[in-house]
């Protein structure tokens, strides 16, 4: 019986729709957190865009998912979480389902800077935490997110994206991981067997305090503060540079219709951790 695959990427991660397949990176953080948190250009951690490196949490690379899913005929969901680490790992969804549709939603930010050649090829990879690799399937859903003043304007930017590959013809899943470059065999999955028709995927990149299902909704930030983790990003960018935005929290009115009600004690709650996708590369 067919089935569809649903994964939800959540967190600090830059989407590369590339022309036959989407890259999901995810760039690495410090192992530890300064205190008291100075850059070492002598300033406050949100105060400059010339060292994020030292002012981002160290953040986990994580796959969750229903612990259901890993028995074969079972019924309904144990609403109980199985955690897989994506630290120094590059997954690649196998090419399965429908065919690829190309493009991220317009709420998540695009960077004014091309992603590093070096990257995506694979030779700079100490400069990840995790790689993921998906060639079929496309963007069902993003959440708007909150609200930030970027480049001059004061708009939505999303922290969530929800893709979907439909109409698995098998009756199960399997997964595999490698090392970054996709090179040496680096761990599995279990094999995974839908519920109700579908396999439903979680892919983390925050603060372990911000992943369920113990999730510590952090404070928000006030207006004026600054996307810190947003600006990380940058060590992924030809420009090696990117705005931070500052939170407006007031100024983009009502969410949308259609949006989705957030579980803040789910891990939906991620503020600066902020997605972008690059340019699109003909």
């Amino acid at each position: 019986m067919p089935f569809d695959l649903k994964l939800t990427f959540t967190g600090m991660m830059l989407y590369v729709p590339e022309a036959t397949r989407l890259q999901v990176l995810m760039p690495k953080t410090a192992e530890t957190m300064a205190a008291p948190v100075i850059s070492s250009t002598g300033e406050e951690c949100g105060a400059s865009t010339t060292d994020t490196s030292v002012c981002v949490e160290p953040h986990a690379a994580r796959v969750t998912f229903d612990t259901a899913y890993v028995r074969e005929g079972a019924q309904a969901l144990d609403d109980v979480l199985a955690h897989v680490s994506l630290r120094q790992k590059r997954l690649e969804i196998p090419a399965v389902g429908g065919s690829y549709t190309r493009g991220i939603p317009s709420v998540v930010t695009v960077t004014s800077s091309p992603v590093r050649s070096d990257v995506l090829d694979g030779t700079a990879d100490e400069v990840l935490m995790a790689r993921l690799v998906v060639s079929t399937g496309g963007a069902t859903y993003a959440d708007p997110g909150e609200c930030w003043e970027y480049q001059g304007d004061v708009r939505r930017m999303s922290h969530q994206v929800e893709w979907t590959i439909p109409d698995i013809d098998d009756d199960h899943l399997d997964l595999s991981m490698t090392d970054l470059a996709g090179m040496a065999a680096q761990g599995s999955f279990p094999r995974l067997y839908p519920i109700d028709g579908k396999v439903e995927l979680w892919v983390w990149h925050a603060p372990a305090y911000e992943l369920p299902p113990d999730a510590i909704t952090p404070e928000e930030p006030v207006s004026g503060d600054q996307a810190h983790h947003f600006a990380h990003l940058a060590l992924l960018l030809d420009s090696r540079s990117l705005e931070m935005p500052l939170f407006r929290p007031n100024e983009c009115g009502e969410l949308p219709p259609g949006t989705r009600p957030r579980e803040r004690d789910r891990g939906a709650s991620v503020l600066s951790c902020t997605g972008a996708q690059a340019p699109v590369i003909p």
